[in-house]
């Protein structure tokens, strides 16, 4: 088990067009490893293009994703502003729906 788990959401931010990485437990998991603890990240993914890159790239440094589900039918949130400083349209994308239903035991 991790020193530190976030539990949360892992979500695409698309901002004026452009994909980026967010959501608030995957940044906690993310800069915790950065500042070098050892960290996990629970959260749910789909199957989906997007699902499968943020989680390489989690893989790639080193956050602990082995408690995250990947869900076929369901994609990463995604949060979509049009432009800076705007307030974004979340579309969570069934992930929401899902959550309060997953257990790990």
């Amino acid at each position: 088990m991790p020193e530190l788990l976030s539990v949360g959401y892992a979500a695409i931010d698309k901002i004026e067009g452009n994909d980026y990485f967010g959501g608030a437990a995957a940044g906690i998991a993310i800069n915790g490893k950065v500042f070098g603890v050892d960290t996990g990240l629970l959260a749910l993914f789909g199957t989906d293009e997007r699902s499968v890159r943020y989680t390489n790239l989690l893989n790639e440094i080193g956050v602990d994703i082995t408690l995250s589900p990947r869900l076929p039918g369901i994609s990463i949130p995604i949060n979509e502003i049009s432009e800076l400083n705007q307030i974004g349209e979340w579309h969570d994308n069934g992930v929401a729906e899902l959550s309060p239903h997953v257990v790990v035991s």
